[in-house]
């Protein structure tokens, strides 16, 4: 088989006493692959994974200077291949206060300073998103179009290169993103004026951004559901 460590990539540094999130690449084109398993720092993780995404969810020592992974998968006729080693730098966990006094001395007020000390929390819940194996590119975007620069920039930092990925395609296509019809043209369809119109719009983007609906007349077909005279129509 083809083994090898997807994420964190190399170099990538983790915070003492947290959890990281080490996910591993397995696949044989001939047999199937029947367990991977992680050794961190020499010692074999006590869970091993059967069945994708090979995931482990593993606790950061909190004394050292680096964490040193490696995977290895078996296919079914019990070859064993390991994975490349992957070390990652051990850094130390500052409190609150410590994070204050920077932003403080740097002379950030007000609502600045609040989306600076929010930005780590915020990029914990946008890695949620963003590393998942397998997203809808219109949850990729609902997730990066709410969140503010100073998390953006947070989740740059901290994600793998799949959350790197999914954020560059957000900046450079994916915000861009728009329905065909416009508000003026949802309204001409027969879609009542007010929030309904916005709702019809999202679901366009939506279904655009997902590959649902590439026409003008898919559309216009969408719309039809958003009109008052529909029964049981969308809301």
């Amino acid at each position: 088989p083809t083994v090898s460590i997807a994420r964190p990539l190399e170099g990538t540094p983790v915070v003492m006493g947290h959890f990281v999130d080490v996910e591993v690449f397995a696949q044989d084109p001939d047999v199937a692959v029947t367990s991977v398993e992680l050794s961190v720092d020499g010692a074999i993780f006590p869970i091993i994974r059967q069945t994708p995404p090979f995931v482990f969810r593993v606790p950061v020592p909190l004394s050292g200077t680096e964490l040193l992974l490696q995977a290895r998968g078996v296919d079914s006729f019990g070859h064993v291949v390991p994975s490349q080693l992957v070390r990652l730098p051990l850094v130390v966990d500052q409190p609150p206060t410590v994070a204050r006094r920077c932003v403080a001395r740097l002379a950030i007020t007000g609502a600045r300073a609040e989306r600076l000390l929010g930005a780590p929390a915020l990029a914990r819940r946008l890695a949620r998103v963003l590393d998942a194996s397998y997203r809808q590119a219109s949850v990729v975007a609902h997730a990066l179009r709410s969140a503010h620069p100073e998390g953006l920039v947070a989740a740059w930092l901290a994600g793998g290169a799949r959350a790197r990925g999914r954020m560059r395609w957000f900046l450079t296509r994916g915000h861009a993103v728009r329905p065909l019809m416009t508000a003026s043209d949802v309204m001409a369809a027969g879609v009542s004026r007010g929030p309904q119109v916005g709702r019809c719009l999202e679901a366009l983007r939506d279904l655009r951004l997902d590959g649902r609906i590439k026409t003008l007349p898919q559309e216009q077909r969408v719309v039809e559901r958003y009109r008052p005279d529909q029964k049981g129509g969308a809301t």
